[in-house]
């Protein structure tokens, strides 16, 4: 549905966030978005009219498909998996897994039978 996982990821310069299905979904209305502000900016930025119209259309066109990505992202994950496999791609598929999913993974269990941390795992 979305495409290659790889045309899915785009940082941020300002911050470290990775946006999944940026390259498929959300590049081309940023682009449509950043011309007509600039557009709208060097016409002395009018609060009404065509030019006016244009940037805040294309602006909530952008915000809609970054919240589509964002609110979206744990399936857009999960499909470029999924087409991974389709395509016999298992190292790929292995790395997109190893990826996203140590740092979701605990390694030891914090409470047995009701009791946590070392001393008291390690009384009971």
């Amino acid at each position: 549905m979305f495409g290659c996982y790889s045309s899915y990821l785009h940082r941020h310069s300002d911050r470290n966030n990775i946006v999944v299905g940026w390259n498929d979904v959300v590049k081309e209305k940023h682009s449509a978005a950043r011309v007509a502000y600039l557009d709208w900016v060097a016409d002395g930025r009018p609060r009404n009219g065509p030019l006016f119209t244009i940037m805040s259309r294309t602006r909530a066109l952008f915000k809609l498909a970054l919240r589509c990505c964002r609110d979206h992202e744990e399936m857009m994950r999960a499909d470029a998996c999924a087409k991974n496999l389709a395509d016999r791609d298992f190292r790929s598929f292995w790395q997109n897994v190893n990826k996203y999913n140590n740092g979701n993974c605990t390694k030891y269990v914090s409470t047995v039978g009701g009791c946590s941390g070392k001393e008291n795992i390690t009384k009971m």
